[in-house]
């Protein structure tokens, strides 16, 4: 446990250096800085096992009060290695309630603020998102979240000297730049792929549930198409339930933004009553919004293991349930 604690405050560390990087603000050591978090936790700890006494009140209101303050993790010799600016906009940070700026950039008056404004709105077409589709793909892949990916990026340029102030790079920057490229890549995607013949398509799907970014466990549909030799996956849709109306709006949904729905020609899906129901299942539904008759192909599978599974029922009692799964 108190290594996961310990792995999270260097986490959290990580994600705190980054701004005062940004401000031009030296840092203590990073281990001085996870002890000090360290330290902020334990008072929490504290608190915590003290809830409901009456005199705790008042340790629970300064403790509040503290956390609206900054947590300092400057380096000791901070103001002697920083500007003017930077050290005045550090001082006022300090204080109760963090009534520090760096300028006053809202008066339009300040000749002062006028400046910096110049200076930011150059400094922001300066600067670019170099992040490209190659790099989202890595990051992709080695399933990154997107504070992860900046600090991954930071440290990259910062290990091979290259300057990364001219570069866009922050959460919001990341996650805009991977929506962008992916929309990009699907258009392109699904532009190609009108020009293929899938007169003859079979839809296959199968739901599951799957992870989200956030963690939550949530059911999906995997819509597969397979023609000749293409197998394309058209999407992987989040459903409210399982079934059959769900499933086949979720997929009719997925047939016209792919623009096939006069190729499907053939269900292909496990023989639950929530895919075949001869009333409410998902192939009658999806047959009547195609306004198609379709040919059912049932997963072969899904039918060898009912048989299995009696088999195993009648020569050894209790086994049967396992085959099925």
């Amino acid at each position: 446990m108190a290594v996961i604690i310990y792995e999270s405050a260097e986490i959290c560390i990580d994600k705190v250096r980054v701004f005062w990087q940004k401000a031009q603000i030296p840092t203590k050591r990073k281990d001085h800085c996870i002890y000090q978090l360290l330290k902020l936790y334990e008072q929490y700890q504290l608190l915590q096992k003290s809830v409901n006494r009456e005199s705790n009140k008042i340790k629970e209101d300064e403790f509040k009060s503290l956390l609206l303050n900054l947590f300092d993790i400057a380096h000791a010799n901070a103001t002697l290695i920083i500007n003017k600016d930077t050290q005045n906009f550090l001082t006022q940070q300090r204080k109760d309630g963090r009534v520090g700026y760096i300028a006053n950039i809202e008066s339009d008056d300040n000749e002062e603020a006028q400046r910096i404004k110049d200076e930011l709105l150059q400094l922001r077409q300066e600067k670019s998102e170099r992040i490209d589709d190659k790099l989202v793909a890595v990051f992709d892949h080695c399933k990154l979240s997107d504070p992860n990916a900046v600090l991954l990026t930071v440290a990259l340029c910062s290990s091979i000297n290259i300057d990364a102030n001219p570069l866009i790079v922050n959460r919001s920057s990341i996650r805009r730049i991977r929506e962008k490229l992916r929309e990009e890549k699907v258009k392109q995607i699904k532009g190609l792929f009108k020009y293929e013949d899938l007169n003859a398509s079979v839809l296959h799907w199968d739901g599951n549930f799957f992870k989200t970014s956030t963690g939550e466990t949530k059911e999906r549909l995997p819509v597969v198409l397979i023609c000749v030799k293409i197998e394309k996956i058209l999407a992987i849709p989040v459903l409210d339930d399982g079934t059959g109306q769900s499933q086949a709006d979720a997929m009719f949904d997925v047939i016209v933004d792919w623009g096939i729905s006069n190729c499907i020609k053939v269900l292909c899906c496990d023989t639950t009553p929530a895919n075949l129901g001869p009333n409410k299942g998902a192939a009658v539904i999806l047959e009547q919004l195609l306004e198609e008759n379709l040919l059912y192909l049932p997963c072969r599978h899904h039918m060898f293991e009912l048989v299995l599974k009696d088999v195993f029922e009648l020569k050894i009692p209790g086994t049967g349930k396992k085959i099925s799964r």
